[in-house]
């Protein structure tokens, strides 16, 4: 989960990270061609959508096959690599006319090329990246913003969504009730919600569906986005005024997302993340203040660590270092919480003082995010109490988090002078071990002559 090896990323955010940039760079092999692999993923910059859109998740299990084709060695390239995602999904059931391959352009991690997003009752199953550049700022090719050159390699990386394969089988409105339909069900049991989940299924589903194909980006209007909803809904028989809708959404919403967001949790700290303002350590704090507001919102603001408990049991029999991390990362969780708790009773003063030195815009609310640790929702409830009206604008947390994702990242030049203290690591471990062995081996002879 934690992209130790990388100096531009915190996060592994697809399969193909794990090879990034030493295999793909052709610095060094694979450790077979073509592989197969299966890898916990986390994305970050659509979190304000997880939950409200229906199909965000911030954790997934990304299964791949890749291939590292070079000119010494062809593999398989665009052909193939489709022949072998059709056959997947016919063979599973899916009626091939029901298929749909839609192209768009991938980056990621340094490195980029044509794909083919896979698509069937209007719900992506796989992305097809046939990756053939890799970011150069004096590059002739631009994708997307980054300007990339061409490779001597051409990699095949695929994504196929384990999540997502799930909850085409089962067809709930979203896909938190086909891959947490335990958690889901026990968090209803919690915050009273069941009757409301069990009688909403149509509009959870209409919401799922409009939500999903428009992101809740940065800036963006979350009451022009329901009114959308709604008017689908009123048309299709409802009879519902915008408030009525928005007090019978949010509550699920909600408890979707953190059942969502503990799973993260347990992963992060399972992966030995410490809560912090710098690096990986800030974005798992941010998922996890986040979900104690969200908690705080459904009137149970204890279970956050029953709900990662119940991940942690969940996920054990696969990942069995998380298990065995249990006590550790119920720890974490609890005095993560609790230092939380401190910084919002410390937070009203620090919200009076900033309306007092010239209010509160977008930039000051970055600022008190970042450095005071208040989130936006907390500081606008704050500032009504004093009678100011502060504008949060939803996709606040997933900019902030692209913010410091992208902190991370460097150029090129970055990027060779990693691998090269890395191959300087490698070498000073493999001298010292010469080293102790012939010692050792002096030692031994002088002993035992």
């Amino acid at each position: 989960m934690v992209a130790r090896w990388r100096n531009d990323i915190y996060l592994s955010i697809a399969s193909i990270a794990v090879f990034q940039p030493h295999v793909t760079s052709g610095f060094s092999k694979p450790p077979a061609n073509p592989l197969t692999i299966s890898q916990p993923c986390i994305r970050l910059n659509d979190l304000e959508s997880v939950g409200r859109s229906g199909r965000h998740l911030t954790t997934f299990e990304m299964m791949a096959h890749h291939a590292f084709n070079t000119e010494e060695q062809n593999i398989y390239w665009q052909d193939r690599t489709v022949e072998l995602c059709h056959e997947l999904y016919t063979g599973l059931g899916l009626p091939g006319s029901e298929i749909t391959y839609k192209e768009n352009p991938w980056v990621g991690g340094g490195n980029g090329g044509e794909a083919l997003e896979v698509l069937a009752g209007g719900l992506e199953l796989a992305t097809l990246v046939f990756m053939d550049l890799e970011e150069d700022l004096d590059g002739d090719i631009e994708l997307k913003g980054i300007k990339f050159k061409r490779m001597p390699r051409s990699i095949v990386d695929t994504g196929y969504g384990l999540e997502r394969l799930v909850w085409a089988s089962q067809g709930t409105p979203t896909i938190y009730e086909a891959v947490f339909p335990d958690a889901v069900l026990h968090l209803t049991e919690l915050t009273n919600l069941k009757d409301s989940l069990e009688n909403s299924s149509s509009i959870i589903s209409e919401n799922a569906k409009i939500c999903g194909v428009l992101s809740i980006d940065y800036g963006s209007d979350l009451t022009e986005l329901r009114q959308k909803v709604l008017d689908r809904l009123n048309a299709a028989g409802h009879s519902m005024t915008l408030p009525e809708f928005t007090s019978t959404i949010e509550p699920l919403e909600k408890l979707f997302a953190v059942v969502d967001h503990s799973r993260a949790l347990a992963f992060m700290f399972g992966d030995g993340i410490v809560p912090s303002n710098v690096k990986a350590g800030y974005l798992a704090r941010m998922v996890l203040r986040r979900t104690a507001l969200l908690l705080r919102d459904l009137d149970a603001q204890d279970a956050l660590s029953e709900m990662v408990s119940h991940h942690i049991d969940t996920l054990s029999g696969t990942y069995p270092e998380i298990g065995a991390n249990k006590a550790h990362i119920l720890e974490m969780v609890a005095l993560e919480q609790e230092r939380f708790i401190q910084t919002l009773e410390r937070g009203r003063r620090t919200v009076q003082r900033a309306i007092g030195s010239g209010g509160i815009d977008q930039d000051k609310l970055l600022e008190l995010y970042d450095s005071q640790g208040l989130p936006p929702s907390v500081v606008s409830d704050f500032a009504s109490d004093l009678g100011h009206s502060i504008e949060v604008p939803d996709g606040f947390l997933a900019m902030v988090a692209e913010r410091h994702q992208g902190e991370a990242k460097g150029g090129k030049k970055k990027r060779y002078l990693s691998m090269l203290n890395q191959l300087i690591w490698i070498f000073t471990r493999i001298w010292r071990s010469v080293l102790f062995h012939r010692r050792l081996s002096s030692l031994i002879s002088a002993r035992y002559p």
